[in-house]
């Protein structure tokens, strides 16, 4: 989630280069780098001067008047917090995606790294937040981190501390999967010297975060992915990822499973890309 009402994206003055209709609709932004693709998945509007349509994507017979996009360019695209989408091209007409209860909506990605997903229920989550910045300027999924680093909020969580002034940024960090995995790999610099060697580093490691999960199970559900990537190159830390892979075996929250799906991608290794692209297969 985000502090923020109104977050700009990076799409200004960018030309529309390709339209894809399958079930989704998919509009793309690669006339230059970084480029960006946006996928529409459940219904949406458009609105120019004073027609207003609405297009269903299971009813692709109606869906062209689209084509008009193509070659069009963006003038402005804005999300807000409780993630609606509205674009303003060049052309006058404005698409608008409203969040789902249930489904993702909406989803951008771009080549530097940024995405931004319209999660069930209303709620944005990114993945890269350097492109990503609210009409104040300030850092989409940084902002209430910013009296606060990845050291920080690992000793807090390491010592046992969960108390609101922790809570709250770590409770913020759950929509930015970079910050999360750096408070768990900082997580292994600032051990309490108790551990002889890595398989306990890593089952302190837990304990820590199940010690977390009785304040606030979905944040510490949030960073036992990355604990999950670090232990499973330790030898004699399988009870470790067993445990881990417990605590993930109900990904209903969508902030969970933002995280499963970020290492089902960009895991450090084959292995770790597999074992959470099963988990995702699995949970469908």
């Amino acid at each position: 989630m985000t502090d923020f009402d109104t977050l700009l994206l990076p799409l200004n003055g960018r030309q529309v280069t390709q339209l894809r209709f399958d079930f989704a609709f998919c509009i793309e932004l690669r006339e230059d780098e970084p480029w960006f693709s946006l996928r529409i998945g459940m219904p949406f509007t458009t609105t120019n001067g004073p027609v207003t349509a609405s297009y269903d994507l299971e009813k692709s017979v109606q869906c062209g008047p689209l084509l008009a996009l193509l070659h069009d360019r963006v003038h402005s695209a804005t999300a807000t917090r409780t993630g609606r989408l509205e674009i303003v091209f060049t052309s006058g007409l404005t698409l608008r995606v409203d969040p789902h209860p249930q489904f993702e909506a909406w989803e951008i990605v771009g080549s530097d790294g940024t995405r931004v997903i319209s999660v069930p229920g209303g709620d944005l989550v990114t993945w890269s937040a350097d492109r990503v910045k609210d009409q104040s300027d300030g850092v989409f999924g940084q902002g209430p981190l910013c009296a606060h680093d990845a050291g920080q909020l690992a000793t807090s969580i390491r010592s046992a501390t969960h108390g609101t002034d922790v809570l709250v940024p770590l409770v913020a960090a759950t929509s930015d999967a970079v910050m999360m995995r750096r408070i768990v790999q900082a997580m292994t610099t600032c051990d309490s010297g108790l551990a002889q060697d890595d398989a306990s580093r890593m089952s302190h490691m837990l304990n820590d975060l199940e010690a977390l999960a009785l304040a606030d199970k979905v944040t510490a559900c949030c960073l036992m992915p990355y604990l999950w990537e670090i232990a499973s190159g330790v030898l004699g830390a399988h009870d470790v990822t067993d445990a881990v892979d417990l605590w993930l075996a109900d990904m209903s929250d969508p902030r969970i499973t933002l995280h499963v799906r970020y290492l089902a991608e960009h895991g450090e290794n084959a292995d770790v890309r597999n074992h959470f692209q099963r988990a995702i297969d699995t949970a469908r």
